[in-house]
């Protein structure tokens, strides 16, 4: 019997018998995203342990000559740190653990076992399941002590999921790669053979010289052959990739730094010389990265030795060997060597928050070989791909300042409509917001300052890499310019996606034109392209690389959220996301600094997937799928019934079952001079109601063509915008590739065109990236096809079709006189599977039909919910053919003008996207931001003696804009056609952004119409309530109540992302005299007819509609802590404080009288001030909300090291969270108090004070 298992029966006898008949549980499981699993009792526990919990490759050990928490030195497998279990064990490594618990005293028990024994409470799965490491030791005590269920969390269940698909495409494609270069240089040693022999040393360095070649050789296959899925991921270096020469720098000295320590001291500079001199250049590697333990023994240090000595070790495991060039000479780095960096280091270290982050780049044919070997470390947390960022208006001003577009004059001469909130002075000054993109073209007149004028000219003429920030606290609009590592300065190519993303935010051209006066101070003229906020200003970080892509360096809570806050930034846009559509990185980063940084809203775009088929949920990408974040979608920006769009659909019927399907097509149509578009070409002259048979083409017949002559060009790069295929790609196209410049052309299948199915009918078929896309549609059209789809090459949004070499060609130079149209790869892959398994004919039908216009929501708009089913998006906002700021110079496109001046140009576009949505929401919460700093709550007016100007959380803010959102009811869906219903739905989230529904201003929004709010409560234990009266239904309209709150970060493998829950509930107690006298309470997220209504389990939203509440009906509205499990987290749990209040907000707006009675309402401590203030209502008042019981009765938290509900009117955001002294804690049970929750008599407000400052905060009770 092992020591261990006889103390665990020792301890047993001694004191555990009564704990294992307390906790002798049932099996149980837990189900996450990697799958089920059993959780066990003692003594089954510790053989799951055994087996499981260091799977293959064991870990990586420690030798007493090595550093400690690194990789043992020597160049071989078998010293490459892959030491047993049991070796493993015998370290006292740390391992993770599922652990059940049962709410209640036990909990609190099982806890103290588990931290007394150095266990860290990582993280919480619901329902009541700990994620925990510890060492096995302790695991094995605590099963036997307390007799709870766990289980080991193996390397199965460290890595993402979302990793398999691609992997098997590579691990498939590399292998018959691979295959074949070895077939070649066998070939080629045989020819070396037969033409003589050779001295036994040069034999070997061939021998090496080959097998280099033949692991770059099968890098450059795989890639080929891999592209589609590599695609998603980020590439670190190649061509024009972010980062090239950087990494190639940092492969070599951290090839120098792990030679063997028996060199000389001057050998090592040599390799590394040597290295530099002979290295060719470096292949692309793709990111794997990896979440490490934050345990006690990954100090700083020792995350930084882990990633300098685990490059020899993965060398080892992959095959790779450093090759001698000779006598003191040292090794050279051969291909595809691996590069492990350590961007986030446990805090302390400078590198932040969270837990201690690692990126392992690794060529393509190899990933699959390292992600299975790096979940096998100890040291693993969690491993998940690097994936690829992606780029997802003066008539959404109408729309967002007035709530609608009632004629087509106010769309085609918009600045003739009046804009109310700026015409009262709301329009963004002294608002600073955020927007991390592709940088800015800082010569554009909508955001030149001549006093930094020759500053940017000198980073633009030096193309200055990043990282850098660049303040500029005097401008009049950008205040910051930052670039991350790995990018460049500026807006690069023809895309200017950020100068137009920018420009919906905040640009705006000075008053006195190109060439006047542009520095702060010198006011703004309006336009066509003119921002949402064009008082406010910008911090701007950049995140282009010279080549044109993107690059987000992690954690983006540091890089990109942390640089905007030093700017003054309380309001961010990111017009940009990650094809993954589960919880990665980014939204865990997103959500960490929430959870942390209260003052702070997150607007990002919820992705432009809204075209591929089979994915009707789950579209929005990441990081707008977060929990904390606002999710924004696209809506048209037209007016109702004035404009036609064409629809296509495609339909068929299922063999056997003939069962009906249809699908939307959106193709993006060639728009080269000459060309014939789908409506008229399919449609006929009249473009209306007409249907021909679609017919499928699986694949191409390819024969090789003799190499091209260099001088004829190469495959044209087609970058599109993120449009999602309603407009060409801005700036003019690029020269398509002629046909020499493909190694093969590609005809049809002899037996298709035979069959003579093609004649008259729509053809669809993935496109070739073999041969040029002429030589493809011509063959179509011999075959007799009226119209060609073709599945472009990349998994994200095609860009337009080009055919000709300029746009001055005209189209039958090519001889094309077919329409031609991309469509996603997704979509071609889709409808080809599912025409194999239908009946002929399956029909392509296309119709011409007029748009709901402003209630529409765009056709490319991501679709949600999340995939745990949370809300997404959270709102939409206009995003279609949206007018800004454009880069001068780059070629704006048709009916786009370009004025110089002598310091700064003036160009604009029209473009489309979620992208475009993002900025237009993030501007108009910014003006919602100044509405409340300066007063004009809540009546609209800051010369109102009540007026309570304060400093909102982001938490209100995102309350706020969902509260008043307008419901699109009655519009559709154009991705599908689907009538849209009340929200919330997957399309409109909780409807359109409209701040007239929002923000009550005289003169605009209708009498008796408030808004009211309650910001900054705290609960600090489960069970906790905050009960809000003082407001009455007046009758004559709807009332929106809405709470949110920033959850703390869920755990990467957890199934539901939900961690600490609140509810939502309001009672409607009628007037005096009524019919009936009997309460209704409704619940946050439930229909407001719902027979049986149940709290909501999944969103950090809830809201209750009220649509018609009877006049004089008393509303209360209570706020509870349902269950608030990161409280008994460990302190520091991933580097996170998991200790924490739990914050909300609450904003009401409707038609109602009253005030909310709260302190945490600043216009109730105003009030006060004024001694305006009402007794509360009796408590008979306010019925006892009927509700289903909480998830968990938690126990009692632990001693508060944070206050409740803050009681001071204008909280500002310098204070630290749950810092200086507090109220005491909210009442466990309902109560009209004012004070949201909290007992006792109020004390006398002071008198108040005038000369528009904040009221000063009422004096504060409690301890520290």
């Amino acid at each position: 019997m092992r020591p261990r298992l006889l103390s665990g029966l020792l301890l047993l006898l001694v004191g555990g018998q009564p704990w294992l008949k307390q906790w002798a549980w049932a099996q149980r499981v837990a189900e996450l995203r990697t799958g089920i699993i059993e959780l066990r009792t003692w003594p089954d526990v510790t053989a799951a342990a055994a087996a499981a919990a260091w799977g293959p490759g064991g870990g990586i050990g420690s030798q007493a000559s090595t550093r400690s928490a690194a990789v043992s030195g020597g160049g071989d497998a078998g010293a490459a740190g892959l030491d047993s279990g049991a070796a493993v064990e015998a370290t006292g490594a740390f391992g993770l653990f599922l652990v059940a618990y049962t709410p209640g005293p036990q909990q609190l028990r099982l806890r103290r076992s588990l931290t007394s024994r150095g266990a860290r409470l990582l993280a919480h799965l619901r329902p009541h399941t700990w994620v925990v490491a510890m060492t096995a030791e302790a695991a094995e005590q605590v099963a036997v002590e307390s007799g709870a269920a766990m289980a080991p969390l193996g390397p199965p269940h460290r890595i993402d999921p979302e990793w398999q698909p691609l992997l098997r495409e590579v691990e498939a494609v590399a292998a018959e790669a691979e295959a074949e270069a070895g077939m070649v240089a066998a070939q080629r040693r045989r020819r070396q053979l037969l033409g003589g022999g050779s001295d036994a040393g040069g034999e070997v360095a061939g021998e090496e010289e080959e097998d280099t070649e033949l692991v770059a050789a099968v890098a450059v296959e795989v890639g080929r052959r891999a592209a589609r899925a590599l695609s998603q991921l980020q590439p670190l270096a190649g061509p024009g990739g972010p980062g090239a020469l950087g990494s190639e720098c940092r492969r070599r000295r951290q090839a120098a730094e792990q030679q063997p320590t028996e060199q000389g001291p001057g050998q090592g500079q040599g390799q590394e010389e040597a290295g530099s001199g002979s290295a060719a250049p470096p292949l692309p590697m793709y990111g794997v990265l990896v979440t490490l333990l934050p345990v006690p023994q990954l100090t700083a240090a020792a995350v930084g030795d882990l990633a300098a000595d685990l490059p020899a070790a993965l060398a080892a495991q992959l095959g790779l060997t450093q090759r001698q060039q000779g006598a003191g000479a040292g090794a050279a780095l051969p291909p595809c060597w691996p590069l492990v960096e350590a961007p986030r280091r446990p805090c302390g270290s400078g590198g932040g928050s969270g837990p201690p982050l690692l990126q392992v780049h690794v060529c393509a044919q190899h990933l699959p070989a390292a992600v299975a070997w790096l979940s096998g470390l100890w040291q693993a947390q969690w491993l998940e791909p690097q994936w690829a960022p992606q780029l997802h208006n003066a008539v959404a001003n109408i729309i967002a300042q007035t709530g609608g577009l009632l004629s087509l004059s106010q769309y085609t001469a918009p600045l003739a409509v009046r804009k109310p909130y700026w015409d009262a002075g709301l329009d963004g000054t002294g608002e600073v917001v955020g927007v991390t993109d592709t940088g800015v073209d800082m010569t554009s007149c909508y955001f030149y300052d001549s006093q930094y004028g020759p500053a940017l000219a000198a980073l633009a003429a030096n193309s200055t890499p990043g990282p850098f920030t660049l303040p500029m606290p005097a401008a009049r609009k950008v205040v910051a310019y930052s670039v991350v590592q790995g990018a460049a300065y500026g807006d690069p190519g023809s895309g200017a996606h950020g100068t137009h993303t920018s420009g919906t935010v905040a640009g705006a051209v000075p008053a006195g034109g190109p060439g006047g006066p542009s520095g702060l101070g010198s006011g703004y003229r309006l336009d066509n392209a003119t921002g949402a906020v064009p008082g406010a200003r910008l911090s701007v970080i950049d995140i282009s690389t010279a080549g044109g892509g993107l690059t987000v360096p992690s954690p983006m809570d540091q890089t990109l959220l942390q640089v905007h806050a030093s700017a003054g930034v309380s309001i961010t846009s990111d017009s940009w996301g990650v094809l993954s559509r589960d919880y990665t990185a980014a939204a865990n980063d997103f959500d960490r600094y929430l959870w942390s940084h209260g003052d702070h809203v997150a607007l990002v775009a919820a992705g432009n997937y809204g075209q591929s088929p089979g994915l009707r949920s789950g579209q929005v990408t990441h990081p707008a799928a977060a929990k904390n974040v606002i999710a924004v979608g696209s809506c048209l920006h037209s007016p109702p019934f004035t404009f036609y769009y064409p629809f296509y659909t495609v339909r068929g019927r299922r063999l056997g079952s003939g069962q009906a399907w249809s699908q939307q097509v959106w193709p993006i149509e060639c728009r080269d001079v000459g060309a014939r578009d789908f409506l008229t070409g399919v449609g006929g002259p009249s473009g209306r109601n007409a249907t021909l048979e679609l017919v499928a083409v699986s694949g191409w017949s390819l024969q090789p063509r003799p190499p091209p002559d260099p001088a004829t060009g190469t495959l044209a790069q087609q970058q599109g915008e993120d449009g999602g295929g309603e407009l060409p790609a801005p700036g003019p196209s690029p020269a398509p590739a002629g046909p020499a410049a493909f190694s093969s052309s590609c005809s049809l299948p002899p037996g298709l065109v035979a069959s003579g199915a093609l004649a008259g009918a729509v053809a669809v078929a993935p496109a070739s990236p073999n041969c040029s896309l002429v030589e493809q549609v011509l063959a179509l059209q011999r075959a007799g096809a009226a119209a060609v789809l073709l599945g472009y090459t990349e998994p994200s949004n095609p860009p337009t079709p080009v055919l000709v070499s300029s746009p001055s060609a005209a189209l039958n130079s090519t001889g094309v006189t077919i329409p031609v149209g991309y469509i996603t790869q997704s979509l071609c892959s889709w409808l080809l599977g599912n025409m194999s398994a239908s009946s002929r004919p399956v029909t392509f039908s296309v119709s011409l039909s007029a748009s709901q216009g402003i209630n529409s929501v765009a056709s490319f708009s991501s679709a949600g919910p999340a995939l745990d089913g949370r809300v997404k998006p959270d709102l939409v906002a206009p995003g279609f053919q949206l007018t800004s700021a454009w880069k001068t110079g780059a070629g704006a496109g048709a009916g786009a003008g370009t004025t110089q001046g002598d310091t700064c140009g003036v160009s604009v576009a029209a473009r489309s996207g979620t992208s475009m949505s993002t900025p237009t929401a993030a501007g108009h919460t910014a003006l919602v931001r100044q509405y409340l700093r300066t007063g004009f709550y809540p009546t609209g007016s800051p010369a109102d003696a009540a007026a309570a100007p304060f400093t909102p959380s982001g938490m209100l803010l995102k309350a706020m804009v969902i509260a008043g959102a307008k419901s699109m009811e009655g519009g559709e869906a154009m991705a599908t056609r689907a009538p849209l219903g009340p929200p919330p739905d997957a399309y409109q989230g909780w409807g359109r952004l409209s701040l007239p529904d929002t923000l009550p201003l005289p003169g605009l929004t209708p009498a008796g119409f408030s808004l009211q709010v309650a910001d900054r409560g705290q609960f600090t234990a489960s069970g906790q309530q905050a009960a809000l009266t003082g407001i009455t239904a007046t009758g004559d309209g709807p009332i929106s109540i809405v709470l949110t709150w920033y959850d703390y970060v869920s755990y990467p493998n957890a199934l539901v992302k939900l961690v600490n829950d609140l509810d939502l509930a309001v009672s409607l107690t009628p007037p005096a005299g009524a019919a009936s006298s009997a309460a209704s309470v409704l619940l946050g997220n439930n229909p407001e007819d719902a027979a049986s209504p149940s709290p909501d389990r999944l969103n950090t939203v809830e809201r209750v509609w009220l649509s018609a509440p009877p006049p004089g009906a008393a509303l209360t509205i209570t706020v509870t802590a349902a269950d608030l499990p990161s409280l008994l987290l460990s302190a520091d749990a991933n580097h996170t404080d998991a200790l924490l209040p739990q914050r909300w907000a609450v904003a009401v707006v409707g038609h109602f009288s009253g005030t909310l009675a709260s302190e945490l309402n600043p216009a109730y401590v105003r009030q006060g001030q004024l001694g305006l203030l009402q007794p509360p209502p009796p408590k008979a008042s306010s019925p006892r909300p009927r509700k289903s019981p909480p998830p968990s009765a938690s126990p009692p938290a632990l001693p508060p090291t944070s206050p409740s509900p803050s009681r001071s009117p204008t909280p500002s955001p310098k204070k630290p969270a749950g810092g200086g002294k507090s109220p005491k804690a909210p009442s466990p049970s309902p109560s009209p108090s004012a004070t949201g929750g909290s007992a006792g008599k109020k004390k006398k407000p002071p008198p108040p004070e005038r000369g528009g400052k904040s009221p000063p905060p009422p004096k504060k009770r409690g301890r520290s």
